[in-house]
């Protein structure tokens, strides 16, 4: 018995011998696998860890290179150079000990860069380490152009009462605006900050105010009372406008249209036994004189003086466009007309060179009047429902007109005339509540548009172009 013990206790002793053998082979595996791998890890970490940095200092060269100048970054692939530690482009690449890199530029406007920072290096025999950073850059130097592609409600006032407000003039830094009656009905609001308007003076005129036209420090306003057609206000001190002068034209027929050309009014009335067009002399203010008069066979809706013609847009269906030589005005007379599709009236008008624009109905004309006695229809656009005013912009290339429309969501409206045969309805805006604009103008000094119109929390709207 004690032998056949003595014999299992050594072959169990073998197997002793051979698992440990076994586990000491895997220990020393481990634990010089660990080294390895643990040694490349350390290696590959640290390689990567150096990629990030030279690929963060290619994004913070080429910011240097930016803040230089923008126009540097020119698109396509770049490699670094530093001399004098001065950043600049070199080649397609550059490369800084086993790590290449390559910094690419490419456009999103023409204030804005994409930036890429890529950095590649050979990691081992079988693998590539990429590192890949992005950036945008802007040129923060660039003065920003304000766009009317895109115009933007700016500021508003809230008239007392709901009459509506008809039509604007600017002059400086004020916009005078007529409203269909109402207390007041004449206001004078500063608008040196169109984001924040304030009213500084007002009226209450006799009868409701049609139209308005500022000259120097009077602002000349027509009306429908029968004995003050006209009447002529003093604002040369804003705060306490005055009545200074009236004017009772012959007849009954409401006054519209008015227009001031060195010390003459010419102001327009509805079609009527009255001659529609009426000259007065207004070299002193206080006494307007009749000089002359002329039959324009219906309503005259505004005027346009340039030199010795007067451009009117009219209710006369043969005759919508009329061209009067008021060279001698005593003796008024007739040189040219236009008769626009269809039987609507032409109700605004404005003129810029030999062009006339008019607004009738939902169309939009451009007329050639380089030859007075035969204008010609050039072009035309489609606008959204009824053109009720027109006001022009061409402080900038955009050579924009803005108009006061009647329609309920796209009161006011852009047209781009640069191409006269083919003007092109740029874009709208739509006022707050679905209210008509009556009448607009534009300030080139603070490059915005003063419109009037009927919503009762906003008669007064200021509108700028978007930054």
């Amino acid at each position: 018995m004690k032998k056949a013990v003595s014999n299992i206790s050594r072959a169990f002793s073998t197997v002793e011998v051979m698992l440990a053998s076994a586990v000491f082979g895997l220990l020393v595996t481990a634990i010089v696998g660990g080294v390895i791998y643990g040694r490349e890890s350390t290696v590959l970490s640290g390689n990567h860890f150096r990629a990030q940095l030279l690929a963060e200092e290619g994004l913070e060269a080429t910011r240097n290179i930016r803040d230089s100048n923008f126009a540097s970054l020119v698109d396509g692939d770049h490699g670094l150079n530093a001399t004098g530690n001065v950043w600049s482009f070199a080649g397609v690449s550059d490369t800084t000990g086993i790590y290449s890199r390559v910094i690419s530029i490419a456009p999103i406007d023409i204030n804005r860069k994409t930036v890429t920072s890529k950095v590649t290096w050979q990691q081992n025999n079988q693998r590539t380490g990429t590192v890949t950073l992005v950036t945008r850059l802007t040129n923060w130097l660039a003065t920003v152009t304000p766009s009317w592609t895109n115009p933007v409600q700016q500021g508003h006032i809230d008239l007392a009462g709901d009459e509506d407000g008809l039509k604007v003039d600017i002059s400086g830094s004020y916009a005078y605006v007529v409203r269909a009656d109402g207390t007041p009905d004449f206001v004078i609001i500063d608008i040196t900050a169109p984001s924040e308007p304030t009213i500084v003076g007002s009226l209450n005129l006799t009868g409701i105010p049609a139209n308005i036209y500022v000259s120097g420090t009077y602002a000349y306003v027509t009306n429908s009372d029968n004995d003050q057609e006209l009447q002529i206000i003093d604002i040369s001190t804003p705060s306490t406008p005055t009545v200074v002068a009236t004017y009772n034209a012959t007849g009954d027929q409401n006054a519209l249209g008015i227009f001031i050309l060195d010390n003459t009014a010419y102001l327009l009335r509805e079609n009527g036994d009255s001659n529609e067009l009426v000259i007065l002399n207004v070299t002193s203010p206080t006494l307007p004189l009749l000089l002359g008069s002329q039959n324009l066979n219906g309503t005259g809706y505004e005027i346009v003086v340039v030199g010795t013609n007067a451009y009117i847009a009219t209710g006369y269906n043969a005759q919508e466009l009329q061209i009067v030589n008021v060279l001698n005005p005593i003796s008024p007379s007739l040189v040219g007309w236009l008769e626009l599709p269809g039987n609507t009236d032409a109700i605004t008008i404005s003129v810029t060179g030999n062009t006339v624009l008019v607004g009738q109905e939902n169309k939009f004309y451009t007329i050639d009047v380089t030859t007075p006695s035969s204008p010609v229809r050039v072009g035309s656009v489609l606008t959204y429902v009824v053109v009720l005013d027109i006001a022009l912009d061409f402080s900038n290339p955009e050579n924009f007109v803005f108009l006061a429309s009647g329609a309920n969501t796209e009161e006011f409206q852009e047209i781009d005339i640069s191409v006269l045969s083919t003007p092109t309805l740029v874009t709208t805006a739509n006022v707050a509540g679905n209210y008509q604009l009556n009448g607009v103008d534009y300030s080139p000094d603070l490059d915005c548009v003063v419109g009037a119109g009927v919503s009762n929390d906003e008669e007064i709207i200021i509108f700028a172009p978007q930054t």
